[in-house]
């Protein structure tokens, strides 16, 4: 049962590619904290699916079809959600894409299509929902980036690079949001199982000649604590930079890896 009394009880939360792996999980942890969820996706039928999982549990739960390429689109959802569920005050930039190349093999296709939605969709949510915080002078806006954007994998410089750019904008909207008491920090999942790491594993063994199986094996035994994170991990990471306690915390980089990284 989810927690009605919970410290995001009353906020609204946006979830982007919440349909599956750590959007899911994300939107689940929110829900449990008592946050309603309006779970976003570009495939209408995974959004609809989390938001049952969700109910299911006891908490309140929207699906929305969204795909985050589309930047007029998001501000007209914004004021849709607005409108018929209530004031945003809490955008999660979840929604993402990958793809393993030399720069050599990399296509101007594949690469412009995941700066589109890595970077140009956290742009366009950030854009929709940021006028009403505004207004409301609160919020909570969490991007999620990836241990990839300060130490970048192998073979895929589009993805590492994309994930750079999420931390950078992070930090430049923490600094143009602060005066409104909006903060705005990210999350750095390390190696959790998902559709999007197993694409990943996939196409780095084509490319290194191992197998999926062995490339997430390495992954994983270079962490420190000998695990890989749960989509749940994740969750809670930015549950508590939604809540009220993390309240002076902006512009910062939250690594949740187990000890992958090491930044002081």
């Amino acid at each position: 049962m989810a927690d009605q009394g919970g410290e995001l009880a009353g906020q609204i939360s946006l979830v982007t590619g919440a349909g599956s792996g750590i959007g899911l999980g994300i939107a689940g942890v929110l829900a449990r904290h008592g946050s309603v969820v309006v779970c976003l996706d570009i495939k209408a039928a995974a959004a609809e699916e989390a938001a049952k999982q969700i109910e299911a549990s006891g908490a309140r739960a929207f699906s929305r079809q969204h795909d985050v390429r589309d930047w007029e689109g998001a501000k007209v959802l914004a004021n849709e959600v607005e409108e018929s569920i209530g004031p945003i005050g809490i955008l999660v930039n979840n929604a993402g894409v990958y793809h393993a190349a030399s720069l050599e093999n990399l296509s101007q296709e594949a690469h412009e299509r995941l700066y589109a939605v890595n970077v140009g969709g956290v742009f366009g949510m950030c854009r929709a929902v940021i006028s009403g915080m505004k207004r409301r002078r609160e919020g909570k806006i969490v991007n999620i980036s990836s241990v990839a954007g300060r130490d970048p994998l192998a073979l895929s410089p589009s993805y590492g690079s994309s994930k750079s750019a999420v931390l950078g904008l992070t930090k430049s909207l923490a600094k143009d949001l602060a005066g409104y008491n909006i903060n705005v920090n990210a999350v750095l999942p390390g190696f959790v199982w998902s559709e999007l790491t197993q694409q990943s594993c996939v196409e780095m063994a084509a490319i290194t000649g191992k197998t999926a199986e062995e490339v997430w094996q390495s992954r994983v035994a270079a962490v420190p604590l000998k695990r890989a994170q749960d989509p749940e991990d994740i969750g809670e990471a930015v549950a508590f930079l939604a809540s009220a306690r993390a309240r002076n915390i902006t512009g910062q980089g939250l690594s949740v890896c187990g000890g992958a990284q090491m930044h002081g």
